[in-house]
């Protein structure tokens, strides 16, 4: 031990006492980040990603601090020894000073000391082992990354590269940045720092519209413009000196989350469009599911969360004592309130006239937004977008056909809605039936939907959370429905619901068909993923029945329809669960390929023989192609072999012409395997040997020609 010990010299010890200390250390600071997110869980989630990230360097720092201290205790330590020692201490000896006194002050008590002492070399060297380790996986990574770079990469067309020019123009990246469609990756991310490459999987092209993939390609540039991927390099340096810190790996996850909820942020404000983008990303999770279980970049993190939060109303904003904001460094205290300052709503006195006979004067609770109808949009929509207290903008974008319009300077109209009304007042014009214009709206809460929601237990306590319920046009019936049902939902929740189709209709047809019991989350994984009654009823009708909520959703994520069942009900197969119907789907067997194998005699296959044929290739075109060489009523489990082990057609020609006939399936393997093939065979002729296949095979792996050639007739 003495021996490691001089070999890492006088830095090992503080390097370990200080890592050591980085775990309780580490520990501190993520309890208090964690107390931070909570008091802050309503806010931005740039301030959120700031905390976390202040938290990531205090660990830092603390662990230098640490360092320092214990390198000037061990000189101290070191002095003292020498002082009272006529002679140098032994290479590797540890004096210890008084744990009351100036030397021992770093240590909470003399058994303490030792302990460290003893254990040193061991996490030291442990140490250096770890960060070896990890280095070397993140070396492997870059170099997968590398070739996502080089390899199965294809550019758009000039035609999606123009429109690249354009996203990154309007999010706001300064240096040039490639798209292109990857065959390798399988998720859309962002690669490289100095030259960035955003890579689109090929496979999810066909699962999105155009908007929506424009939206997915907007949150990777806004990684880009927020230097992401530098930040993340930092991030695994941080990873790989404190592996062996929980509290390191934990912060690090709340990074990357609120980045990526930062991400998400931005392209809706970009996009202008929540509910689109929400719609992007459960497309985008669709595709995936179906063709290869992606896991996300664009998709880092539970779907249904990143959709609650995006959806969700951040509820009145709750004031910190001092003792708690003293806990934040001084840069998040200036930003926050920078921020505060910067999006407090405006609150105006100005009056607005609605109709040549009514007056609208404006009251301290209505809320000041506006309005905006661009020329250039086609699907004939108004933008609305408000300020919220202490969050982002909420725009919306609603069909504008049902609205009494009329061109002008001073155009007037309004929406009523059961929670309330928007008034609208600017300047509009109208083209071939087409509006463009912009003004200031304002949103009036109605105080007989807000005690009706009371009454249902819905705490309503301000005009922004009616504003909320109004914009997505959360009806009291909506409301009522889910009260009579026994359903006790917060509003974010009610919220989701009307966003996704979860309906109390839905729920009641689904109290029919027995599923009583319905969690929240399932209900909306349910609807999300297209499980309807009309699904489940048609479910039933071909005998797939007693299903779970999980075995109905995995069943429609994989595309296993009333369809597809009732094919394999025609073939004579009505007796697979709902997991061999997942399982042959998921690995392609289609009806149209049990129909071929029954025409060639293969009937009554088990569902896991047709799942292991088809993954091998075991089609018609291989069965038949043995056949007329002779190969007829082969065992399906011969046939996979057979398969597996590339005993085609072809092969067995090529050893027919070499004078190898009627062999049998079990030989033709064996020779297969050991690669006896028709210019083996020809060799050994050109030099007089007739062979039986059992002594090819030997002679093909002792590597040699036999010593005694055979007679040929």
């Amino acid at each position: 031990m003495n021996g490691l010990f001089s070999i890492t010299g006088e830095l090992a010890r503080p390097v370990s006492w200080a890592l050591f200390d980085s775990l309780w250390q580490g520990a501190l600071v993520a309890a208090g980040l964690y107390l931070l997110l909570f008091l802050f869980r309503h806010q931005k989630p740039q301030l959120r990603y700031i905390i976390a990230s202040t938290a990531m360097l205090a660990v830092l720092a603390l662990t230098i601090n640490s360092f320092v201290s214990y390198v000037k205790v061990t000189r101290v330590t070191e002095t003292v020894a020498s002082m009272e020692s006529p002679s140098p201490p032994e290479a590797g000896r540890v004096a210890t000073a008084d744990p009351e006194g100036a030397t021992g002050s770093q240590f909470s008590t003399p058994l303490t000391f030792k302990i460290r002492n003893a254990l040193n070399p061991w996490l030291f060297f442990a140490w250096l082992t770890g960060v070896m380790f990890i280095t070397l996986y993140h070396l492997a990574g870059w170099y997968r990354t590398r070739e996502l770079l080089i390899k199965g990469v294809e550019e758009f067309d000039s035609a999606r590269r123009d429109r690249m020019k354009k996203l990154i123009h309007k999010v706001g990246v300064k240096k040039p940045v490639r798209l292109v469609r990857s065959f390798i990756a399988e998720i859309p991310c962002v690669v490289g720092w100095v030259k960035p490459m955003v890579l689109i999987p090929a496979g999810i092209l066909s699962g999105l519209t155009e908007d929506e993939l424009e939206m997915i390609i907007i949150h990777e540039l806004a990684h880009i413009r927020r230097h992401d991927v530098l930040i993340n390099y930092l991030q695994a340096v941080m990873e790989t000196l404190f592996f062996f810190n929980p509290a390191i790996w934990l912060i690090s996850h709340r990074i990357r989350l609120e980045r990526e909820h930062c991400c998400d942020d931005a392209a809706v404000k970009i996009t202008g469009d929540k509910m689109k983008y929400v719609k992007a990303l459960t497309n985008l999770e669709e595709t995936r599911a179906v063709t290869a279980h992606l896991s996300p970049a664009a998709k880092s993190g539970p779907l249904l969360e990143r959709i609650r939060r995006i959806v969700a109303d951040p509820g009145p904003t709750r004031k910190t004592g001092s003792v708690i904001v003293n806990l934040i460094s001084v840069i998040i205290i200036v930003g926050a309130v920078f921020t505060i300052q910067s999006i407090l709503p405006d609150r105006a006195t100005a009056e607005v006239n609605l109709t040549s006979t009514e007056v609208f004067e404006v009251q301290k609770d209505d809320i000041r937004g506006t309005w905006e109808i661009d020329d250039n949009r086609r699907d004939r929509q108004i933008r609305i977008e408000f300020r919220r207290r202490l969050s982002d903008h909420i725009s919306l974008n609603w069909s504008y056909e049902e609205l009494d319009l009329k061109s002008g300077d001073n155009a007037r109209f309004k929406w009523e809605t059961d929670a309330g009304t928007f008034f609208f007042q600017g300047f509009l014009e109208e083209e071939d039936g087409l509006f463009w214009g912009e003004g200031d709206c304002y949103f009036r809460a109605s105080r007989d939907y807000m005690d009706r929601m009371r009454e249902l237990g819905y705490n309503i306590k301000t005009e922004e959370k009616c504003l909320t319920l109004a914009v997505h046009n959360i009806t009291l019936d909506f409301a009522e429905g889910f009260s009579e049902l026994g359903y006790d939902l917060s509003l974010d929740r009610l919220v989701e619901f009307h966003i996704h189709g979860v309906t109390p209709e839905y729920v009641k047809e689904m109290f029919e068909l027995g599923y009583d019991k319905l969690s929240e989350d399932k209900l909306v994984e349910m609807k999300i993923h297209k499980v309807s009654p009309e699904f489940v009823r048609e479910l039933i009708k071909w005998g797939v029945k007693d299903l779970s909520a999980s075995e109905l959703v995995t069943m429609s994520i994989h595309g296993v329809d009333p369809g597809y069942i009732k094919e394999f009900h025609d073939l004579g197969y009505d007796d697979f669960s709902s997991s061999k119907l997942v399982e042959m789907r998921i690995h392609g067997v289609s009806p149209g390929f049990v129909r071929d194998l029954q025409e060639l005699g293969y009937e009554n296959l088990s569902s896991s023989k047709l799942v292991e044929m088809q993954i091998h290739g075991v089609d018609l075109y291989f069965i038949k192609g043995l056949a007329e060489l002779g190969y007829k009523d082969i065992s399906p489990s011969k046939l996979v072999e057979m398969k597996i082990h590339n005993v085609s057609p072809y092969y067995i020609k090529e050893l027919a012409e070499v004078g190898y006939n009627e062999i049998d399936p079990s030989k033709l393997v064996e020779m297969r395997i050991h690669g006896v093939d028709k210019s083996f065979i020809a060799q050994m002729q050109d030099r007089g040997y007739d062979l039986t296949p059992d002594e090819l095979i030997e002679y093909k792996i002792q590597g040699d020609f036999p010593k005694r050639k055979k007679r040929i007739y």
